[in-house]
């Protein structure tokens, strides 16, 4: 009985790290898109045009794909080809911040969290 107690136990563990890896990995996913999709909206102030590239930090490595996909907004946006610089920070946890002169699009886990008052902004 108790065999089998530690295997439902153990699997139920294993279940249970897959669901949050899994988990995590869309909320990135749609952290990211919402990212892209509000610089594709946001408004551009006078210093953001001086920009010559754009910066942005993730937690991890950004796939070419979402770099060509803010590459691409950025040009639409600034009427020119913009770099793109990638920082990794890996204390955001998630999503994607992008930084202009005027505002910083932040849509990182760590900054949703502190934005809607789940953790204290230090």
């Amino acid at each position: 009985m108790l065999i089998i107690f530690l295997k439902l136990f153990l699997m139920q563990i294993v279940v249970g790290a897959v669901v949050v890896f899994i988990l995590k990995k869309v909320l990135d996913h749609q952290l990211v898109e919402l990212a892209i999709k509000t610089f594709k909206n946001a408004k551009l102030e006078p210093d953001d045009l001086k920009l010559g590239s754009i910066l942005a930090s993730s937690p991890g490595s950004v796939s070419k794909k979402i770099q060509d996909r803010v590459s691409q907004v950025a040009e639409k946006k600034f009427g020119r080809p913009m770099s793109i610089v990638i920082k990794k920070d890996k204390n955001l946890k998630g999503g994607l911040i992008i930084y202009l002169n005027s505002s910083i699009i932040d849509y990182s886990l760590v900054g949703r969290l502190k934005e809607g008052g789940i953790i204290r902004k230090i």
